[in-house]
């Protein structure tokens, strides 16, 4: 279940101001071994880095089906991070979420069956 499948029951998703219309995952590139290109990781980096220096958090969960890319993933996150957040500002942890692409759906049915 994903936004595009939404979009085709609802009409329109309105997104935040300053977000793009079309998600960054569009323009995912995966090798011939199922692993994520380095243009889309830098593209996240991009991202995580500007949160990183805005809010400060202890922690930035990577989720949706990228996050089946395990460590991989977050290997590739922060070795671009660093071109965007010097090196001794960066504090925060990265981790993928065990949830992958379920996390919306249960997060949507939590208050239901009072997780």
């Amino acid at each position: 279940l994903g936004a595009q499948f939404l979009v085709a029951l609802t009409g329109n998703i309105l997104t935040m101001p300053g977000l793009p219309k079309v998600p960054a995952a569009d323009g995912m590139d995966v090798d011939e071994n199922g692993k994520i290109s380095e243009d889309w990781g830098d593209e996240v980096a991009r991202g995580v880095a500007e949160i990183i220096l805005l809010f400060d958090p202890e922690l930035i969960l990577l989720g949706g089906a990228v996050a089946k890319q395990g460590e991989y993933l977050v290997d590739l996150v922060e070795r671009h991070l660093e071109e965007y957040v010097p090196k001794g500002l960066i504090q925060t942890q990265i981790k993928v979420s065990h949830l992958a692409n379920k996390a919306q759906l249960l997060g949507g049915i939590a208050e239901l069956v009072d997780i």
